[in-house]
């Protein structure tokens, strides 16, 4: 009856680990996933033009650049994302 109790007091610690490790595990991919969204908006903010063309040659240029920086932050945020987990 002992060695059962003993058994079973083993498992409900070993399971209180695992649950304990989990939520840590949780809690780091959040702060990883949290610091890849920082990162994402500072690409997004640095790499995108908000000034107003003088042409509709130099607004096209700028929306096909924009277009291309947002693409660019965004490949980045989902490598960033694979990593974090």
């Amino acid at each position: 009856m002992t060695r059962i109790l003993s058994t079973l007091a083993a498992a409900a610690m070993a399971m209180g680990a695992a649950v304990s490790f989990a939520q840590a595990d949780a809690m780091t991919m959040m702060q990883g996933w949290a610091a890849c969204n920082e990162a994402h908006g500072q690409c997004l903010r640095a790499g995108i033009s908000t000034t107003i063309a003088a042409t509709p040659a130099e607004g096209l240029a700028t929306l096909q650049s924009n277009a291309a920086n947002t693409a660019a932050c965004n490949q980045a945020l989902m490598a960033c994302y694979g990593s974090a987990q």
